[in-house]
């Protein structure tokens, strides 16, 4: 009988783990257009991976681009978006399980910070092309 529990029990846990696994896989980030919180969206470009990080830029925003890819993390996918929105401000997203993120902004000489966190959803497949540049008195950074 005891045996017979065990198996289940084993049995019961390999369907919760690969239940676990596939909503995990789900929130990986991949290419295509993405919702950074309904604030922006961007487009992801190429694999994203350690050996071949991809690029991005803001599909809504007038100007910013840069690189991403997956990071090493244990049991928990992590990604890193990382760039710029224009010649002295920064961005920062990592993206973790669940597709929740940190997102940090800030001008390099430190005028401005702003930090948001949220959930990235993906859009669609083909993404939108780049945003074009603001007039004077628009957004001066995505996070408006």
């Amino acid at each position: 009988m005891k045996s017979k529990e065990m198996v289940l029990m084993i049995a019961a846990a390999t369907v919760l783990a690969g239940a676990a696994s596939s909503s995990v896989q789900a929130a990986a980030l991949h290419k295509g257009q993405w919702s950074i919180g309904g604030v922006q969206q961007i487009c992801l470009q190429g694999d994203g991976t350690a050996a071949s990080p991809g690029t991005w830029y803001y599909t809504t925003y007038s100007s910013g681009s840069g690189g991403w890819q997956a990071t090493t993390a244990p049991n928990v996918p992590k990604y890193l978006i990382y760039g710029n929105y224009n010649s002295t401000g920064n961005d920062s997203i990592e993206v973790r399980a669940g597709a929740n993120y940190d997102w940090m902004e800030w001008q390099t000489d430190l005028s401005y910070q702003q930090f948001q966190q949220g959930t990235i959803t993906y859009v669609k497949k083909k993404c939108d092309a780049a945003a074009a540049p603001s007039l004077p008195g628009q957004h001066t950074n995505p996070q408006q």
